[in-house]
């Protein structure tokens, strides 16, 4: 049987100012670590702030590089994985939307295979990958936002025994209600959102809220859980800064 695992999503929005976003990061991680929480998960390129909302991306910055690295060990040495949203030279004259997953695991990067329209000018595709990492008992799939949507993502991860799956993500909808929120979801939807724009009150059409409903079928189908992590436009009004959610 395999044991409880406490995750923490930490839904904040990231600026262009990098020193901004390691200090919400790093503070997330303190409270993870006094929360005993075993995983944080950070939104899509939290650290760097994602280019389409900011107008900049800074992946090739060395400030940047020192910052992952810098986060990665205060997060090992407060015992708390850390799933962290952010960019880098892809190796191939492009540049990659990573996550990265260290702290008290070993460190491991995935590319975002799956780009959207505002990923496009900004990033290339990343290669055929199923990452699953394993935490105490439970085996994780990692994941960046539009691959929530693809069923043969789900199935690699399910074929890879994977017992839950993270997936990061940045949102953009339209301006709205803008508070922190963790809604579990009904019983029978498996899964825990985290964004500073609440997920939609109801399932809704899935030509209106197709995320959340796949958020809902896939984890289902698969008997596994899901956590999703993801962060707001900067522009809408009323969006509040970077914060842990409880």
């Amino acid at each position: 049987m395999t044991a409880p695992l406490r995750v923490a999503a930490l839904a904040c929005t990231a600026s262009a100012d990098l020193r901004a976003n390691r200090s919400a990061i790093a503070n997330a991680i303190e409270q993870a670590a006094t929360r005993q929480v075993a995983l944080l998960a950070t939104p899509e390129c939290a650290l760097c702030g994602y280019p389409a909302a900011t107008g900049v991306l800074a992946s090739a910055s060395c400030e940047l590089a020192e910052y992952e690295e810098e986060l990665l060990t205060l997060a090992g040495k407060r015992g708390v994985a850390l799933v962290l949203g952010t960019a880098a030279p892809d190796g191939r004259g492009g540049t990659a939307n990573l996550v990265v997953v260290g702290g008290t695991i070993p460190t491991q990067r995935l590319a975002k295979r799956t780009l959207t329209p505002g990923d496009a000018p900004w990033f290339a595709p990343g290669p055929p990958r199923t990452l699953v990492v394993r935490l105490g008992s439970w085996q994780i799939a990692l994941g960046i936002c539009y691959e929530v949507r693809q069923a043969s993502w789900w199935y690699a991860a399910a074929e890879a025994g994977a017992d839950a799956v993270v997936i990061i993500a940045h949102q953009a909808p339209r301006p709205r209600s803008c508070l922190p929120c963790t809604r579990p979801a009904p019983p029978s939807w498996p899964y825990r959102y985290c964004s500073p724009i609440p997920p939609p009150p109801t399932a809704g059409s899935t030509a209106r809220h197709g995320t959340r409903a796949v958020c809902a079928q896939w984890p289902a189908v698969m008997g596994c859980w899901s956590v999703i992590c993801s962060t707001a436009t900067p522009s809408i009004p009323g969006t509040p800064p970077c914060g842990a959610t409880p």
